[in-house]
């Protein structure tokens, strides 16, 4: 499917050269833009197609980021699908864009209409390099939870050589009060290092928001705040790891909150 995709994007561009010629004034234009949509087009499709299928993963984590054989199929058929779609309207679009009434707002609603489905594309059907991203990211967990204060956390499973991206949070790495209050740290030092939310639900952000100023407020040395910030604390950590489930589920939220705040700000930068 690569190389289809391939041969058909350059045949594309190659009619789209010989299409433009005249509507750009001449060949220098239509070839580089020909060529830089070819490019990005291919980038495209090649990030699609090298998204690993479901059936070839091992661990169950690093599966829900993937598609299922048959979905996965049809999302390179849809990526090519694309192509033929960006070129078709940038084509169609042109002479609306440069027409009599040559206003802003023409090429912004351009623009939005032919690209944002090649962008749909590259940010949630492109899964090899969230994939890539998590993984990584997963080993940077496992350099943080090397520090000694999260040595009670391992030894629930039986020490750091026994972890594995499936190693469950409940019932594994936690399975107590107080390793739900040691997880919270792992969490805390997350967000801290990777500047993300603890959640990208907004909701759950306010609950931690609350207990951050709690504790910075020095409600540990309060006696009678000190039990109350306790158990909202072992509560935060127990619906984070009740939501991501296991090591690997760590690393996934990483990945897409970061993912999240880079979409964010792509967005922004289409709107502005």
């Amino acid at each position: 499917m690569l190389i289809v995709g391939a041969i058909i994007d350059l045949l594309l561009a190659v009619a789209f050269i010989l299409y433009t010629k005249g509507m750009f004034g001449g060949w220098g234009t239509a070839i580089f833009i020909g060529v830089l949509l070819c490019l990005v087009l291919f980038a495209m499709h090649y990030s699609v197609c090298r998204t690993p299928k479901k059936s070839s993963e091992f661990y169950n984590s690093w599966k829900k980021i993937l598609h299922d054989d048959k979905k996965a199929t049809l999302i390179r058929l849809a990526s090519i699908g694309t192509m033929v779609y960006v070129y078709v309207g940038i084509v169609v679009a042109f002479p609306w864009i440069f027409g009599p009434q040559n206003v802003w707002w023409k090429m912004t609603i351009a623009v939005a209409v032919t690209i944002w489905p090649m962008l749909i594309m590259f940010m949630d059907y492109s899964k090899a390099g969230t994939l890539e991203k998590a993984r990584s990211y997963y080993n940077e967990i496992l350099k943080v939870l090397s520090a000694s204060k999260y040595d009670s956390l391992l030894d629930n499973v039986g020490g750091r050589s026994c972890l594995n991206p499936d190693t469950p949070l409940i019932g594994g790495l936690v399975r107590t009060d107080n390793d739900a209050w040691n997880m919270l740290w792992l969490i805390n030092d997350l967000i801290y290092k990777y500047k993300i939310p603890y959640s990208i639900y907004n909701p759950s952000n306010k609950e931690w928001s609350d207990f951050v100023k709690a504790i910075n407020s020095g409600a540990l040395k309060d006696e009678k705040k000190r039990d109350k910030t306790i158990k909202q604390g072992v509560e935060l950590s127990r619906d984070f790891c009740g939501i991501n489930e296991t090591l690997g589920g760590i690393a996934i939220w990483v990945t897409d909150s970061l993912e999240s705040k880079d979409r964010k700000a792509l967005e922004s930068q289409l709107n502005d």
